[in-house]
């Protein structure tokens, strides 16, 4: 019968951090009609995912973070190796089959800087989702308007989800006028006025739903989960003033109308999962 999901949570990585809780939450998030589109920050990790036994609800977005930032990352100790090149990538969305949905976590990150090689590799992943028509979801962080500016460039129709948007918010209006964007707001919607403003400023039509399990979760210091998405969606139907189930319905069209094959995947896929 395939699965029939109420609301997809469309960015989050818990199983890279915690795989046995993380599979506990996908069949919690399963039997509440949750989708989870768990997501790659490299190349290792990306084999990780595919090795894994996950339940149907549960589909890939995979890809390659800033470098720069996966180098702090392990400078930190917070992983132990990496593999930025996306040379390989082509390779791993061949090995993923049709599970595989879009491409991402890729992007740039100014917290620290944004190096040549940053660039490359987000340019460079651009153009395999380009080639393989697929979408994109995209981190910002403190380098909005240099992401945009290369979406701009390499990716004007291409759909991109633009992953827990914290810059200016001026540049939403530009970046829906320009580009086939999607913005997809955070559990933190609860606790967050910045979210909140985003939530308002964007048009229901360009929404939708993430958790970026573990991070951000509806209460600070508590990891967030992809069951937390009935409460995002009570509160943004709220700030936009919209019914809760017509705005439930337009996310799930939304999340089809960026993720195509993930529709696929549900009705056919899911079934030999």
């Amino acid at each position: 019968m395939g699965f029939s999901p109420r609301l997809v949570d469309v960015h989050e990585h818990a199983f890279l951090f915690n795989p046995d809780k993380a599979l506990s939450e996908y069949e919690e998030a399963r039997e509440e009609g949750i989708g989870v589109l768990l997501t790659s920050i490299d190349l290792t990790s990306a084999k990780r995912i595919l090795q894994a036994s996950l339940p149907e609800n549960v589909a890939y977005v995979l890809g390659i973070y800033p470098p720069g930032e996966l180098e702090r990352d392990r400078e930190a100790g917070f992983i132990t190796a990496f593999n930025a090149r996306p040379d390989l990538l082509p390779g791993i969305i061949r090995e993923a089959g049709e599970r595989l949905v879009g491409i991402g976590e890729i992007g740039l990150d100014g917290t620290h800087s944004v190096t040549q090689e940053d660039i490359r590799v987000f340019k460079e992943q651009l153009r395999i989702a380009r080639r393989e028509s697929l979408p994109v979801v995209v981190h910002s962080r403190r380098a909005e308007r240099e992401v945009i500016s290369i979406l701009q460039e390499e990716a004007p129709s291409m759909p991109v989800i633009l992953h827990s948007f914290t810059g200016r918010q001026r540049l939403i209006p530009e970046a829906l006028e320009t580009l086939n964007v999607y913005v997809s707001i955070p559990c933190n919607v609860l606790r967050s006025e910045q979210m909140q403003q985003l939530a308002r400023l964007t048009p229901a039509d360009r929404l939708l739903l993430e958790t970026d399990a573990p991070f951000l979760g509806a209460e600070r210091g508590i990891p967030s989960r992809s069951t937390c998405l009935p409460r995002s969606l009570a509160r943004i139907a709220m700030l936009k003033d919209i019914p809760i189930a017509v705005l439930k319905e337009q996310l799930l069209e939304n999340t089809y109308r960026v993720f195509p094959r993930l529709k696929e995947w549900y009705a056919r896929g899911a079934r030999s999962a």
